[in-house]
């Protein structure tokens, strides 16, 4: 049997730079409940030299029982 459960991704984006190239980068982590995942969205955003975006949301997986 197939049921469907809620996962929250918590997308954060940045600027990667070094001495020889870069750009744009993303990253994506899953978390079990929105309140885990804004949580994390805030520590995200206090790092010190942080410039992008973070945004959490959600998705639907499938979960075989």
């Amino acid at each position: 049997m197939i049921t469907w459960v809620t996962v929250w991704i918590l997308t954060v984006g940045y600027w990667e730079s070094s001495s020889y190239a870069g750009g744009p980068s993303t990253y994506q982590l899953q978390y079990a409940t929105k309140e885990i995942c804004e949580k994390q969205k805030k520590n995200h955003a206090k790092q010190s030299d942080y410039k992008g975006f973070t945004r959490c949301d959600f998705q639907q997986a499938p979960l075989i029982k």
